[in-house]
C-alpha cells in the first residue's frame, strides 16, 4: 500500500467509492458530482491523498484538506478544513490500517504547512466518528444546525414590493459585518465561481442565494415505505394546496442555500424567506437551505420558520496553536 497525491485520473474510481456510500438513514441520497474534485476547486490550497493498493490497482480511501486563512479568537489564523473522508467498503481487508495511516500522513502534510488547527463538520448521530475524533485529541467546538426551509407552501403575507433583487459581482461579493465578526470567517474566498445566484434586500437586511446543484446534485435511492405510500395520494393535491414534494427512487433532489444573511431587523425576514421560496420554486428547486451556529443570535427566529434540522457537529484539533474557534462560529458555504 501506497500513500500518493489525489490526481484528476483518480477521479472515476474515487465516484465509485463515492456510490457505495449513501447518505442518510430514512430516505438516502447519493451525491452525484460533475468530478469527484469539485468540492477541492472551491478552496485555494488543498491537500487530497489516497490510500492505493498498488498489487491490486485498487484505491482504498481519500481524504482532503482545505488550507483556510480565516479569523479565530479576532486573530489570523490557519485552520485546515477536513472532508472527503471516504473509505473503500469493496477492500478486502486491513482498511482500517489503511485509513489511519491515510489519517498520519494528512495530518503530517496540514502541520508541515504551519496550521493552527483542523476541523470538520460530523454529523451529530454519527457516533463511531465522533468517538474517532476523540481519541486522537479532538473536541467539538460548536454545532451547526442544516435548517431545510420548504419551497412549496403557503404564501406568507408580505409585501415583496419592497424587497430588492441584485445580481450584480459588487452585491454578490459584499461581506456583511456580522460575519467577519465570527470565528472561521474566511480571509480567502477561493476563486470566483458564480455560485451565488443574487442578493436580496428588504429594509436594512439581506441575504444571498447560493445553488452548488451545477457541481453536485444528490439522487434518492430508497424512500421509507410510509412516503412511497403517500406520495400517489399527495402528489395530485399539490395542483390545488401547497403541499410538500415526496420524491421518489431515482429522483433528483436540488437545493438552494442561504449565505451571507445580515438580518438586521427581526421583521425583515419573512420577505428575505418569501422572496427566496418564489425564485427556488421558479428555478425547480426542491429544499431551501440554512447552515446555522446554534449559538448564533437568530438561531431561535430562523429555526421556527424551518421543517427539518440536520446537526452537524464542528470537531477541533489543536496543532499549532492550543486557541480553538468559539462558537457562535461562521459557516463558510463552500464547505456544504
Amino acid at each position: 500500500m501506497i500513500i500518493r497525491d489525489a490526481c484528476p485520473a483518480d477521479s472515476d474510481r474515487l465516484m465509485a467509492i463515492e456510490q457505495h456510500a449513501p447518505q442518510g438513514r430514512g430516505v438516502q441520497l447519493q451525491s452525484e458530482r460533475r468530478h469527484f474534485f469539485v468540492r477541492a476547486d472551491r478552496f485555494s490550497r488543498t491537500i487530497c491523498l489516497v490510500a492505493e493498493d498498488e498489487h491490486h490497482q485498487a484505491l482504498l480511501g481519500v481524504m482532503c484538506a482545505a488550507l483556510q486563512p480565516l479569523i479565530c479568537g479576532g486573530q489570523p489564523a490557519l485552520g485546515a478544513m477536513v472532508f472527503d473522508w471516504r473509505a473503500n467498503g469493496q477492500a478486502a481487508s486491513g482498511l482500517k490500517r489503511h485509513m489511519f495511516e491515510l489519517w498520519q500522513a494528512l495530518r503530517g502534510q496540514i502541520q508541515a504547512a504551519g496550521a493552527d488547527f483542523i476541523f470538520g463538520y460530523v454529523k451529530a448521530d454519527n457516533e463511531r466518528s465522533l468517538s474517532l475524533s476523540r481519541r486522537i485529541g479532538a473536541q467539538v467546538c460548536d454545532t451547526v444546525d442544516c435548517l431545510l426551509f420548504p419551497v412549496r407552501r403557503p404564501p406568507l403575507r408580505v409585501d415583496l414590493g419592497v424587497a430588492r433583487i441584485e445580481t450584480a459581482p459588487a452585491a454578490l461579493t459584499a461581506t456583511a459585518r456580522r460575519e467577519m465578526l465570527q470565528d472561521l470567517f474566511p480571509l480567502d474566498t477561493g476563486p470566483e465561481d458564480g455560485k451565488v445566484k443574487m442578493k436580496i434586500t428588504a429594509g436594512r437586511s439581506s441575504v444571498k442565494i447560493y445553488d452548488a446543484s451545477g457541481d453536485q446534485q444528490h439522487r434518492v435511492l430508497h424512500v421509507p415505505a410510509v412516503y412511497r405510500l403517500a406520495r400517489p395520494l399527495l402528489q395530485p393535491l399539490r395542483q390545488l394546496a401547497a403541499l410538500p414534494h415526496i420524491p421518489k427512487t431515482g429522483d433528483v433532489v436540488r437545493s438552494f442555500f442561504f449565505t451571507g444573511l445580515d438580518l438586521a431587523d427581526n421583521r425583515d425576514w419573512p420577505v428575505l424567506l418569501e422572496s427566496a421560496r418564489r425564485l427556488a420554486k421558479h428555478e425547480g428547486a426542491d429544499t431551501l437551505g440554512l447552515c446555522l451556529s446554534r449559538k448564533d443570535p437568530d438561531y431561535a427566529l430562523l429555526a421556527r420558520h424551518s421543517r427539518y434540522r440536520l446537526p452537524y457537529h464542528l470537531v477541533c484539533l489543536p496543532l499549532a496553536s492550543s486557541h480553538l474557534p468559539a462558537s457562535p462560529t461562521h459557516f463558510d458555504i463552500r464547505n456544504l
